[in-house]
């Protein structure tokens, strides 16, 4: 923390800022209550807490490096070398990044079928195509008349190195017919897929679309980027160690113990090769585990809060996570870096899920709400500018490497004009918030993306107070 904060804290649990006789303030409670709360809880800080003071003015050092450097930085990530000081450290924040390139680089690409398998999956897609065409009688278009089949069946390049068969945890020696039957469906599910382009709809669009909604080119464009969502909702539904463990069927002890958190695993994630396992812990922190090995590769530290939620992107390269301090971080697994921060919700997030091309991502929690991200564009909280001409209200953009949207600086804009009580309810939720979908009184417990981009959501109605069970009536 910084100087000044120390000193307040200080000041507040000895009364020392406001120059009371000891005991005798209201720190705490009064008088002989006071004190003694007060001395309980210099006990605890003595014996299990250790305070990181940097001289550097509170206001010099970024939002996110405040988050990204919290006191369970001592216990998470291996002792700095000894000229390494604590300032530079703090300014920087440098102990996450130090950990994760000291494992190096990840292997993250996404291994396609074995030749063997991919042989009869391109046989049987061979043939359902002649079947197509001779059903069309020659009516078919060009794009469609000569495909690459071959293409399809193999996972396009995330830009990460592909591991080996040897390098991926055991699989059986033969296929059998079932896989033989998964992957052709995954192709024809790609081929049938939903595609959906959240750059279609910008931000200043969904603003002015959420002012009069009859302009038909905005009800296309947000079409093209909002799934399609069905959601279910259950009525009267009820509602450990620090370890993650993974199981197979056929022996009765685990076969991988990831331990390292420091409080209860809540949540856990494979990643799409299944060389890597996500999870997510009370002690609000996320961590990468290599399945091999069982160590941990990479520490994601962001969350003011118990993770609750995590999903990977199907290229394998992104991971979300979510919890109680209502808020969504984006990782970039090779890195381990936070990409971006997403905000909108206004109670605990329990369920996030990638659409198949990774363009969008859904979340569903405790406020009833199924809300939908613009994962490519670049966030931050909504700007109040406007006037001008077109495009006033948003700022100027440019896209990177890896397709994601970055605000240039400056930006359009004229005056500033007097905001609602709904903009200013709104003030929190961030730039790439693109639909929130409310349900009546339904905590969303689970969001899913079909192969095909059909978003499913189910949660258990919640009655009023008061409300009479339904079998009761």
């Amino acid at each position: 923390m910084s100087q000044s904060g120390k000193d307040l804290f200080l000041g507040w649990l000895t009364d020392g800022a406001g120059g009371e006789e000891l005991g005798a303030g209201t720190g705490i409670t009064t008088a002989a209550r006071a004190k003694k709360g007060r001395d309980q809880i210099l006990r605890i800080l003595n014996n299990h807490l250790t305070f990181h003071v940097t001289s550097s003015h509170s206001l010099t050092i970024s939002p996110n490096v405040w988050e990204e450097s919290t006191g369970l930085m001592k216990s998470l990530i291996p002792p700095q070398s000894a000229e390494v000081d604590n300032d530079t450290v703090m300014a920087n924040g440098t102990a996450v990044e130090q950990f994760n390139a000291a494992h190096g680089s990840l292997k993250l690409g996404i291994p396609g079928p074995e030749g063997a398998l991919k042989d009869e999956v391109e046989k049987i897609l061979q043939e359902d195509h002649a079947h197509t065409v001779q059903m069309a009688n020659g009516q078919i278009p060009h794009h469609l008349a000569h495909p690459d089949i071959r293409g399809m069946i193999q996972p396009p390049s995330n830009g990460h190195p592909v591991p080996t068969p040897n390098e991926l945890p055991p699989m059986p020696p033969n296929f059998r017919t079932v896989d033989i039957k998964r992957e052709v469906e995954r192709v024809r599910d790609m081929r049938r897929r939903i595609k959906l382009d959240a750059s279609n709809f910008s931000a200043m669009e969904r603003k002015e679309f959420s002012m009069n909604g009859f302009d038909q080119r905005q009800v296309t464009a947000r079409q093209k980027a909002l799934p399609s969502i069905c959601c279910y909702t259950f009525k009267d539904a009820p509602e450990g160690d620090h370890t993650a463990r993974l199981w197979t069927s056929d022996r009765v002890l685990p076969l991988r113990i990831f331990a390292g958190h420091l409080s209860d695993v809540d949540c856990v994630k494979f990643h799409p090769n299944s060389l890597y396992l996500a999870t997510g812990s009370s002690d609000s922190t996320c961590r990468l585990w290599d399945v091999q090995t069982g160590l941990c590769v990479r520490v994601f530290l962001g969350h003011q809060g118990p993770v609750t939620a995590m999903a990977t992107s199907p290229d394998g390269k992104y991971l979300a996570s979510a919890g109680e301090d209502l808020a969504i971080n984006l990782w970039d697994l090779g890195t381990g870096k936070r990409v971006k921060k997403m905000t909108g919700h206004t109670a605990t997030i329990y369920s996030l899920a990638f659409s198949q091309e990774t363009s969008v991502l859904v979340s569903g929690g405790a406020d009833w709400t199924v809300r939908c991200w613009d994962v490519k564009s670049s966030g931050g909280l909504a700007t109040k500018s406007s006037g001008g001409g077109a495009g006033a209200g948003e700022d100027a953009t440019i896209a990177d490497a890896n397709g994601f949207v970055k605000r240039a600086a400056g930006g359009g804009g004229g005056g500033t004009e007097a905001t609602t009580e709904k903009e200013e309810d709104d003030n929190f939720a961030t730039r790439d918030l693109m639909e929130t979908f409310p349900t009546k009184r339904t905590p969303i417990l689970n969001v899913h993306f079909t192969p095909r981009n059909l978003c499913l959501a189910a949660g258990f109605y919640q009655p009023p107070v008061g409300e009479m069970p339904f079998e009761r009536r």
